[in-house]
């Protein structure tokens, strides 16, 4: 019973996942090749930039309903990431 609860909770996280996905932030496309951190409110991807073939670390923030992360701080939160 256990493994079938941890197989379901795997197909919610992968149906999540960036890997293998392109990903469109300004004015870089990168491709993200594996995940390689992850806590309670977000994961973190090794990407490469599709055209010069940099290769970056992409922190995917998962925003609740409410559009509130960790920080509990909406939109301010978002724009002091970007700042980042």
């Amino acid at each position: 019973m256990r493994r079938l609860l941890d197989k379901l909770g795997q197909a919610d996280k992968d149906a999540l996942s960036l890997v293998g996905k392109q990903v469109q932030i300004q004015g870089y496309v990168v491709r993200c090749e594996a995940a390689i951190g992850e806590g309670g409110y977000a994961s973190i991807y090794r990407c490469r930039d599709e055209r010069t073939g940099n290769i970056y670390a992409l922190k995917h923030i998962r925003l609740g309903v409410d559009g509130m992360g960790a920080g509990g701080g909406g939109s301010d939160s978002i724009a002091e990431i970007q700042q980042e």
